[in-house]
């Protein structure tokens, strides 16, 4: 038997509820709702999701304010009516300072936040 999809997660997701905007392989932008967001990954609400290409590479967008958005390419990982999830398969910098600090705040726990980078780079 295997393990629900929480009892394999290494990556704490954290409740989001904003706006981004998501970049379809095909070079479509939608309007998306941000569900949960992790170190590897995101949940997104869809507008139109039965119709979402799931090959190739996303782009997401999230902005955190005016001046400071995460920016993460993502890869199509599952799908349940209009919500589908994605794993991020690479992120600049910068953005991941921003997610790193999104997450910390919102675990309030450094250590599991030191644990989750920790797995995060062996898995590198």
């Amino acid at each position: 038997m295997t393990p629900a999809i929480g009892e394999r997660r290494h990556f704490s997701r954290i409740e989001f509820d904003g706006p981004a905007q998501l970049q379809t392989p095909d070079a479509i932008r939608l309007d998306v709702q941000v569900v949960d967001v992790s170190l590897k990954g995101v949940l997104l609400e869809l507008p139109g999701a039965d119709s979402l290409s799931v090959s190739g590479a996303f782009e997401l967008t999230i902005p955190l304010n005016d001046d400071i958005r995460i920016v993460m390419s993502l890869d199509f990982a599952h799908q349940e009516g209009a919500r589908a999830g994605f794993h991020c398969s690479h992120i600049d910098m910068d953005s991941m300072g921003h997610l790193r600090r999104l997450v910390e705040l919102n675990l309030g726990d450094s250590e599991a936040l030191r644990r989750e980078l920790g797995d995060m780079a062996e898995d590198l």
